[in-house]
């Protein structure tokens, strides 16, 4: 259902935008981030990327991720590693910046039956009209 809603969300964004005249909401940073993070814990690959530019940049310790075809592949692996993400505090935003950490669960590939990774991450995106077009993670310093 939660999937649904950030998919009806999306739609209704993007019609308003069609329809010209007057101004069109977009998103905020925040509120994209938070619909991103909700598309990947309800391990919704489409709603994901729908908010993510055509030419965007990951930058992950895992590698780097140029346009939404690698992105795609990036986010397809965390879903098929029961990925769940969980924001600590609050996110912090700076124009198009936002900075958050978070707590992440995720199966480890080499033991995917054994008890979940948990990591904490330190993340930083750039959000431009309503899409993510630069993201970084690092783990968080203990």
């Amino acid at each position: 259902m939660r999937s649904l809603t950030v998919i009806l969300s999306i739609l209704l964004m993007l019609l308003l935008g069609a329809c010209g005249g007057g101004e069109t909401a977009v998103m905020g940073p925040a509120e994209v981030m938070d619909a991103y993070t909700e598309a990947i814990n309800n391990h919704d690959v489409e709603a994901a990327l729908a908010l993510v530019a055509d030419d965007a940049v990951y930058e992950r310790p895992a590698g780097s991720f140029n346009g939404k075809e690698e992105i795609r592949g990036f986010i397809e692996d965390l879903i098929a590693r029961d990925v769940q993400v969980e924001l600590v505090g609050e996110r912090t935003v700076d124009g198009e910046r936002v900075t958050w950490q978070s707590h992440v669960r995720i199966k480890d590939p080499a033991n995917p039956d054994g008890p979940l990774l948990e990591l904490m991450n330190n993340s930083e995106s750039t959000v431009r009209d309503g899409q993510i077009v630069h993201h970084r993670a690092e783990p968080a310093s203990q």
